[in-house]
């Protein structure tokens, strides 16, 4: 866990809770926003660990409940247990409180979305600090500087710092076979050429392309760096000697056998010519 602040690049791994039985991602449904970024690198490590992993929204008081319950649908047909939350009125705390009887739970988050609130309105003897939100960016302000191991029922939870950066220090690619270690590359190329402006207005034949040679491995050789050279090159090419093809795909948004083999064989031929 790195919970430096934003613009630091210095990367130090700092274990801030160990031997954990679940995490329970912590965010807010109102302010400071989710960053669902964040959330998946949360779940991502707990997964990687072996670890249960819960995801709580709270201040459900502060949000329309079925915007909230919307924008958060993806992680429960994931299969992720979500739970909708309000420290005020105390929606939700009595399954979460269930869930966190036995074992060592750990509240992870950013920081001002309310995991000491939440602590607070679960065992309110514990009395723990609560903060406000800072002005200037609406972000949480730090208010729990180390973690605390609170006793709970059962078991344990630890209350945890606010987190604005997360990076597993877990070397992941050893653990990756071949194949999902290439289709990530594939997917660092294809991330690539989306961030460019340029990209958008292509027509849907040379988007689908594209996307094909990258997906196809034609582009796995190929520099990060070089990548949009080798597109405008390969969009030349097809223009110039495989125009009916383009017109296919354009008119049928589909590639059927004949015109995926036509198209596998024209990236084939421009990639043996591109240097």
């Amino acid at each position: 866990l790195h919970p430096s602040s934003r613009g630091d690049k210095k990367q130090i791994e700092d274990v801030i809770v160990a031997n954990l039985d679940r995490v329970v991602a912590v965010f807010s449904a109102s302010i400071p926003e989710m960053n669902p970024r964040l959330v998946d690198r949360f779940l991502v490590i707990a997964e990687h660990a072996d670890v249960e992993s819960i995801l709580v929204l709270t201040k459900l008081d502060e949000a329309d409940e079925d915007e909230t319950r919307a924008r958060i649908r993806v992680y429960e047909e994931l299969g992720y247990r979500v739970l909708f939350t309000s420290a005020r009125d105390g929606r939700g705390l009595d399954e979460l409180s269930g869930l966190l009887r036995e074992g060592i739970s750990a509240l992870v988050g950013p920081s001002g979305v309310g995991k000491s609130s939440i602590l607070n309105a679960l065992q309110p003897e514990l009395g723990l600090a609560v903060g406000d939100l800072s002005d200037l960016h609406r972000k949480g302000k730090h208010t729990t500087r180390v973690a605390q191991l609170h006793s709970y029922r059962e078991g344990f939870i630890a209350d945890t710092p606010g987190i604005r950066e997360l990076a597993a220090f877990a070397q992941f690619a050893s653990d990756l076979d071949e194949a999902t270690r290439k289709q990530l590359d594939r997917g660092a190329r294809v991330t690539e050429l989306l961030k460019q402006a340029q990209y958008s207005p292509l027509p849907i034949s040379l988007m689908a392309a594209t996307l094909f040679a990258v997906n196809k491995g034609f582009l796995d050789n190929v520099d990060v760096g070089r990548v949009l050279a080798f597109e405008h090159g390969l969009h030349q090419h097809l223009k110039s000697s495989h125009a009916a093809l383009l017109q296919k795909m354009e008119t049928e948004k589909a590639l059927d056998k004949s015109a995926e083999e036509e198209l596998a064989a024209a990236v084939a031929a421009f990639q043996k010519s591109f240097a």
